[in-house]
């Protein structure tokens, strides 16, 4: 699942972008709208990473029974 999330700061002064793939959900908060789409790509490949952690951590454990 591709979920991509948008909302603004109780202040308004910035926007809280949330995506989640895999069911793992990360977020992080830009100043503007036009930095969205270069945010998301980050929060995206950091989503990748922790999945490629978690499935190398759990292949080694199997590995060992």
């Amino acid at each position: 699942m591709n979920d991509l999330q948008l909302r603004s700061t109780e202040d308004g002064q910035m926007y809280e972008v949330c995506l989640e793939e895999d069911g793992i959900r990360k977020c992080c908060f830009v100043s503007s709208m036009h930095l969205i789409d270069g945010h998301a790509k980050q929060l995206r490949d950091a989503i990748k990473r922790e999945s490629l952690k978690a499935f190398v951590e759990d292949a080694a454990q199997r590995a060992r029974v």
